[in-house]
């Protein structure tokens, strides 16, 4: 049975109705301040996500006048730009956005709010590459730029491309294999699990629940004796072994020893965020500890920042590569930072930051 297809409204909102419109839900609460970082979005939104490589953001703003909901999206001085009535606006990736309803279906608009792809999919990500991966009425596989289903295939569930290649599910042999962006299946569906192509590898898992790397072609380049992996990021792989976690590089040299209890996030501007003993640090490359083992928490760092929190604090604040803090723990919940910005809450409030330096 097909979905029907919703009707957008877009309105084009100006500074005045935006002055009047946007009222706080309720008495906001008293809002962090420091030298170190300025507010670019105020901490005035139900929910707010990253520009990405747009110039606007969705978000959702309750309209206390009116007594509802509302899903806009914005620019960087906090300007309305154009209003949907669709429950869900995604952030935009190479111009596009996927929009929808809680729960689908989805569609994809452009930058100027024209729909590219109508709203009837039960499943959409995002554009990355050119492609959006794309699920309906049995059929998975993925839209171009244009909205057009240029590739699809019977019963699978795709993931995002990375690299010229993507993962996807076939639901009848109910294993995982590798598709090209013509569509050509490059690693029939044979392994059990898939994670995404970098580095020249992807992370598998064979029939015995052992894991390792394989390369495009589907031969074993870390042979499979690892309880668990993860994708390569900065020339490295996570892998688990005997309770322990530790790296192993592109050919399967154990690049940092495994000793850590959990990887918390991958490496990232050099660093890669490790527990041991229920605390967090960082390690560089080569294993070498940069920031000792005295956090709760470590996000990825970007930008040389990253989001951390401490055993004796419920809130987050944001640290250097030194393990210094530059933003002490003042934030209720936190994303990462993309491109020098990101989304934190305040009470039940999103805004967005900026480190200064």
């Amino acid at each position: 049975m097909k979905i029907s297809t919703p009707v957008v409204i877009l309105t084009f909102l100006t500074g005045l109705l935006a002055a009047n419109a946007l009222t706080a839900q309720a008495a906001e609460p008293e809002i962090p301040t420091g030298e170190r970082f300025e507010w670019v979005i105020s901490p005035r939104y139900s929910e707010i996500r990253h520009f990405w490589d747009s110039d606007i953001a969705p978000v959702e703003f309750w309209d206390d006048q009116e007594r509802r909901y509302r899903y806009f999206y914005i620019d960087r001085d906090e300007n309305p730009v154009m209003e949907f009535k669709y429950e869900y606006l995604g952030p935009f990736f190479e111009g596009r956005a996927v929009v929808g309803n809680s729960g689908g279906p989805y569609g994809v608009i452009d930058r100027d709010g024209n729909l590219v792809a109508d709203v009837i999919y039960e499943d959409l990500k995002y554009y990355k590459e050119g492609l959006c991966p794309f699920f309906r009425d049995g059929y998975g596989g993925f839209l171009d730029m244009d909205g057009n289903e240029v590739i699809s295939w019977p019963g699978i569930f795709p993931g995002l491309f990375s690299d010229g290649y993507a993962v996807f599910y076939d639901s009848e042999s109910e294993m995982v294999g590798v598709l090209d962006k013509e569509g050509h299946m490059v690693i029939s569906p044979v392994f059990e699990r898939l994670g995404p192509y970098s580095d020249g590898l992807l992370p598998a898992e064979d029939s015995d629940g052992m894991c390792g790397f394989i390369d495009i072609e589907g031969n074993w380049i870390v042979e499979p004796v690892y309880d668990y992996v993860q994708v390569f990021s900065e020339g490295r792989g996570a892998v688990y072994k005997d309770g322990k976690w530790g790296f192993v590089d592109t050919e399967g040299n154990i690049a940092v020893d495994l000793v850590f209890d959990y990887i918390i996030r991958p490496f990232s501007n050099g660093l890669a965020s490790v527990e041991m003993d229920g605390l967090s640090g960082c390690v560089d490359r080569d294993g070498n500890l940069v920031i000792q083992h005295k956090f709760k928490w470590i996000d990825s760092f970007s930008d040389g920042y990253a989001f951390a929190a401490v055993p004796q604090n419920n809130n987050y604040g944001v640290i250097d590569k030194a393990g210094n803090w530059v933003v002490e723990p003042c934030f209720d919940v936190v994303t990462i930072f993309v491109k020098g910005l990101a989304t934190v809450r305040v009470g039940q409030k999103w805004g967005m930051i900026r480190i200064t330096d």
